[in-house]
């Protein structure tokens, strides 16, 4: 009887430490995409903003490895528009230390940053809060920018371009919003 008893016992402690090493190395070396679509979600965005991309980038694994960045880009009304991010981050979190654009540029873009937690798919992986970044630009701005298109770029029509680079188009009096959320695990 004893040894039938062992027999059994041997597998099933066997089996359970398999289980808990399985479990154990999903948890840690996986990504917190889905908590963080699910935090991008959750943040009150005005009514206003239009989503024009959505870009998640794994973390790599490693001491300098790059961390876990969901971006996305949104066309906004200019007008007012620094007011209404500036609210997101008061109800997002506790401020975070992010640059002020130069004083020349500071009436035609804007930038606010807040710490926000985790939740609990970013909690079980480790990432305690991610660093949300929100920065507004007006419309007329990327239009000046448009040196950083591709070089094979020349000849298409301005239809083919907005195709390629929905985020540099923007009907007039709008901006560029860029909604940033970087994973963090030491904060």
């Amino acid at each position: 009887m004893a040894r039938k008893r062992i027999l059994v016992t041997i597998p099933v402690v066997l089996g359970g430490f398999v289980l808990v090493v399985c479990v154990w190395s999903y948890l840690s070396f996986s990504e917190p995409e889905a908590d963080m679509r699910a935090r991008a979600d959750a943040i009150r965005l005005p009514s206003d903003f239009v989503l024009v991309t959505d870009k998640y980038s794994p973390g790599a694994m490693g001491l300098f490895g790059s961390l876990p960045d969901l971006e996305r880009t949104y066309h906004a009304p200019w007008p007012g528009l620094c007011d209404s991010l500036r609210a997101v981050r008061d109800r997002s979190g506790p401020e975070s230390g992010l640059a002020q654009p130069p004083r020349d540029l500071a009436d035609r873009m804007c930038n606010y940053g807040a710490l926000t937690p985790a939740g609990w798919r970013g909690w079980i992986r480790s990432y305690r809060t991610y660093d949300l970044r929100l920065y507004g630009r007006e419309g007329g701005m990327l239009a000046e920018a448009r040196h950083t298109l591709k070089a094979d770029t020349v000849s298409l029509s301005r239809e083919q371009l907005e195709e390629l680079y929905p985020e540099m188009f923007f009907p007039p009096g709008h901006a560029k919003v860029t909604l940033q959320l970087i994973a963090h695990r030491w904060q």
